[in-house]
């Protein structure tokens, strides 16, 4: 049984297929070819199909034809006459090589084409699993700022890392996971509040202590701008009478 099953993974070949490979993100911009690669160590050709699916359905179906490769190394394919508009797509591709038939599917997006000294008021947030591509992608939007949180392992090398992609940095601090809120607090400011362009205080449960916090941010470094994240009006007005908008 193990050989059979060796056989037959050998026998499939090996094809790979993406969009955009010229970006460093799967981002196409709307005014550009759309962009497909394909590539083999095994196969010399392989007949390729695109079915393109956005958030709204089906948008649009490409049949490439037989995509020679018998030389090595990437093919590309310019798709001119794509019309997709702004948004988040799923491309399925359907391959036939060597009589095997084969599916992929890869995510891309396409984005408008960034305008020099404009950029969205948009802060992305940062959850801490991982995603170093993170300042990349909302730098290429362009966003204006990620939101990162207090705790998150090496938070300093995180906000190097999104300075580096000319972004802001807006730490939040949700004071019902800090052990000493405002001992915590007072420390990051005077730690890193020359990096940060505001801070978020989580507090909405506690008014008292979201105003120490608050004191204490003030403190480390008084010119870093603070907001309070509340659920509604009344929640705000709690915090406006423990003195957090001092």
């Amino acid at each position: 049984m193990t050989a059979l099953l060796l056989m037959v993974l050998l026998s499939v070949p090996d094809i790979r297929v993406g969009i955009t490979p010229d970006q460093p993100l799967p981002f196409a911009y709307v005014d550009e070819p759309l962009i497909v690669e394909v590539s083999s160590s095994t196969a010399k050709e392989a007949q390729v199909r695109v079915d393109i699916e956005g958030s709204r359905g089906p948008a649009s179906s490409f049949d490439l034809g037989t995509v020679d490769l018998s030389e090595e190394g990437e093919h590309w394919r310019a798709l001119e006459s794509v019309a997709l508009p702004r948004d988040r797509y799923l491309a399925r591709f359907s391959i036939v090589a060597d009589g095997v038939a084969l599916r992929q599917d890869q995510t891309f997006c396409r984005i408008d084409r960034p305008v020099p000294g404009y950029s969205f008021a948009l802060s992305a947030c940062a959850t801490g699993d991982g995603k170093e591509n993170l300042p990349l992608a909302v730098s290429a939007i362009p966003g204006r700022a990620i939101r990162l949180e207090a705790g998150m392992p090496e938070l300093a090398a995180r906000i190097e890392r999104v300075h580096a992609a000319g972004l802001q940095v807006v730490v939040g601090l949700p004071l019902s996971r800090m052990a000493e809120p405002v001992g915590e607090a007072e420390a990051l400011a005077s730690d890193l509040g020359d990096r940060v362009a505001r801070w978020d205080i989580e507090g909405a449960e506690t008014p008292a202590t979201a105003a120490a916090v608050a004191d204490a941010l003030h403190r480390g470094h008084p010119r870093v701008g603070i907001g309070l994240v509340v659920p509604d009006e009344a929640a705000l007005e709690r915090q406006m009478e423990a003195g957090a908008g001092r």
